[in-house]
């Protein structure tokens, strides 16, 4: 029991969309019982090892494995992407404003409330103040915490233009923000489930929600050129 409890918790951190979650539990689950003669009596099999084999399989059952919850699956996550656009541009337009005013890397972050204000904006500007920690996601947090006189940022949620970094991925955990949205992936430094998954991360202490890729192509557009405009 205690076996099938550890995979099923790591199957769940593979999913990004919590509504297909429970589609990772169920995947596991019917692993578990096509393989269960192998699974359980290979001796040249270490326990890590029995944890490992299973999570691999999960994306690809998942695939397979009831068409019809999946599909529904898939819209609900289209849907919670096209709600936080509004927000994703605004953060846009911070990103351009870095890169305009002072030629730092365009990344822009806004902080939204529970009820779908934005309470606090940050960009890059790490040139701009020569600061290696200016990042946007923590001149938000800055502002909001400074804004609302209190470090605490559980009801917020952090859009932001391109996926977190590790210093910006503790900051968020440090802060309890508990749902992060980010348009493009980092494939070099990210945090937030490319390189790293510090963000979902439940031994640093706050179980954070995670929607990547929202207007992703527009934010990736927008690096891009920066970058080919410096060489």
């Amino acid at each position: 029991a205690s076996y099938t409890q550890e995979a099923l918790e790591r199957a769940s951190n593979l999913i990004c969309c919590p509504d297909q979650r429970w589609l990772a539990a169920k995947a596991v689950i019917l692993f578990l019982t096509l393989k269960r003669q192998e699974f359980w009596t290979r001796s040249d099999w270490s326990t890590q090892g029995r944890f490992s084999s299973a999570c691999s399989w999960v994306k690809v059952i998942v695939r397979i494995y009831d068409w019809r919850n999946i599909n529904l699956a898939i819209k609900r996550g289209v849907a919670m992407s096209k709600h936080w656009e509004p927000y994703m541009r605004a953060a846009l337009t911070e990103a351009q404003i870095a890169m305009d005013t002072s030629g730092d890397v365009p990344v822009g972050a806004v902080l939204v409330d529970a009820s779908g204000e934005i309470v606090a904006r940050g960009r890059n500007e790490k040139e701009l103040l020569g600061d290696p920690t200016a990042h946007a996601e923590i001149v938000a947090i800055r502002e909001a915490s400074s804004l609302k006189g209190d470090w605490r940022l559980e009801d917020l949620t952090l859009v932001v233009t391109l996926e977190p970094c590790v210093m910006c991925a503790g900051a968020i955990q440090a802060a309890r923000i508990s749902r992060v949205v980010f348009g493009a992936w980092d494939e070099k430094v990210g945090a937030s489930g490319s390189l790293y998954d510090l963000v979902r991360d439940k031994r640093l202490g706050t179980e954070i929600e995670v929607i990547p890729e929202v207007l992703a192509n527009e934010a990736s557009v927008q690096l891009k050129e920066f970058f080919a405009n410096k060489r």
